[in-house]
């Protein structure tokens, strides 16, 4: 199991093509693991020093190198906090009451603190659309529509199919697109067998699981809604990768050969 989950972690292509030249996704990844890997420690080793100083240094790193990232990661991360000193049984309420909190709070920035999450999204969304038609991008998409919070909240979904699933196989032209098309046609082919083969996860794996559905579909609305460039949108979505295969392969249920 740790060699599948390993090879998952490290073998992705758009992970190892991303993360393996002189770019930012280098250190994001090790940031990304360094967090999850201290965040993960602090309720059982919160007197250890050296657990808090990598974890202020990670997210540190993570706010200098891309700081959404660090944002995807909050509703999780309080979550699996909240949920380390709470009864196992309330594991399901804290996720959906956390998350309906500050999910609330964030649509509802105007009122709390003068910020607009919609409008940081459509300037971000904007941004791109102006830095791909200056440099003539060829894989510019239809930008999704977000001109308040109910087209927010109507086009979620769109945005996260955007980002988990595009490009589609029909509409790649070069080997680099190809390449990512039959990436996204294995995910989708592990999604299928996660509900054909679906294992209930453990109870000690649950808070984890949770923790990685969070921070992928986090990351994958602001990814789907302000990034309308195919290519970009390969890019900017490997930090999330990893997670998301990890925690769809925990929940399909292992082939067993038969004994000859």
């Amino acid at each position: 199991r740790m060699l599948w989950l390993a090879a998952i972690v490290f073998l992705v292509p758009s992970v190892c093509f991303w993360s393996s030249g002189v770019l930012k996704e280098a250190p994001l990844m090790m940031g990304c693991g360094l967090l999850v890997w201290s965040l993960f420690r602090l309720p059982s080793d919160y007197r250890k020093i050296y657990v808090w100083i990598v974890f202020l240094a990670s997210a540190a790193l993570l706010v200098h190198l891309k700081e959404y990232v660090v944002i995807s990661m909050i509703p999780a991360s309080v979550f699996f906090i909240l949920s380390s000193v709470t009864s196992h049984r309330m594991v399901w309420i804290n996720f959906v009451v956390v998350h309906l909190v500050l999910i609330l709070a964030a649509l509802n920035l105007p009122l709390i603190s003068g910020g607009d999450l919609v409008y940081v999204l459509q300037k971000k969304q904007q941004d791109f659309v102006n830095v791909g038609e200056l440099a003539g991008a060829g894989s510019m998409i239809s930008p999704i529509e977000i001109s308040d919070v109910g087209s927010f909240l109507l086009h979620y979904p769109q945005a996260l199919a955007t980002a988990y699933f595009r490009p589609f196989l029909f509409e790649s032209s070069s080997p680099f697109y190809i390449l990512a098309a039959f990436e996204n046609v294995l995910l989708t082919a592990l999604i299928v067998l996660m509900f054909v083969r679906f294992r209930r996860p453990a109870r000690e794996d649950l808070k984890m699981l949770l923790w990685c559905f969070s921070f992928v579909i986090v990351l994958g609305g602001i990814i789907g809604f302000t990034v309308p460039i195919l290519g970009a949108l390969v890019r900017y979505k490997i930090a999330a990768i990893p997670f998301l295969f990890i925690a769809i392969s925990a929940m399909i249920r292992p082939f067993r050969t038969k004994s000859v």
